[in-house]
């Protein structure tokens, strides 16, 4: 009767092979962490670059605006004018 008493699992060893069997499928895991964190700061470098770039486009623009534009001349009346 003895032989039949069934035996408790040791989760203990269960955690641990499941750990380790993690550990061999997801050898890179410290690899796409680092992958993120760079193109994570690349993409803020980006943002930063492109903000930059609007306040400078910002500022052209009101230099150009607050001076008077130099009279063009516009195809309607450069047709108007004889050759």
């Amino acid at each position: 009767m003895s032989a039949n008493v069934p035996r408790e699992p040791n989760l203990f060893s269960t955690y641990q092979d499941m750990f380790l069997s993690h550990q061999k499928l997801m050898p890179y895991t410290g690899l796409a962490q680092t992958l993120t964190q760079t193109t994570r700061r690349v993409i803020d470098a980006q943002i930063a670059y492109a903000q930059t770039i609007m306040t400078a486009n910002a500022a052209l623009l009101e230099a150009m605006m607050a001076r008077p534009a130099a009279d063009d001349i516009g195809p309607s009346k450069a047709a108007k004018q004889p050759d």
